[in-house]
């Protein structure tokens, strides 16, 4: 079965995205994975909108991370909002480089 709503490759991609998304966060960078069990930390996930993007957006809001996201598109940062991201950076509106001069605390953070 699949959900009614995607293509067999679309259904057939999801557990791809989902498990490198989780190996991401939860093994190669060793966050803890129950729910909210990361407050205080900041995520920065470059491609939030993308495959991979898009499902470790939602890990990392149900882990309980705060998720800046960036996005190079209007609607791909509207999006990002939608999945739960914190803070959405518009990168083709907002120079990268700027964004990392004024906020680098903000994006590597831990209050652990």
């Amino acid at each position: 079965m699949k959900p009614v709503t995607l293509d067999f490759a679309q259904a057939a991609a999801l557990p791809l995205t989902s498990n490198t998304a989780w190996e991401g966060l939860f093994l190669r960078l060793g966050l803890s994975s129950g729910q909210g069990a990361n407050p205080g930390k900041t995520l920065l996930i470059i491609g939030a909108a993308g495959g991979v993007g898009s499902i470790a957006t939602q890990l990392a809001k149900y882990a309980g991370l705060t998720v800046i996201g960036t996005a190079s598109r209007p609607e791909s940062a509207a999006w990002t909002k939608g999945l739960g991201a914190d803070i959405v950076i518009t990168t083709t509106k907002t120079s990268f480089r700027n964004c990392i001069r004024w906020a680098p605390r903000m994006w590597i953070t831990s209050s652990a």
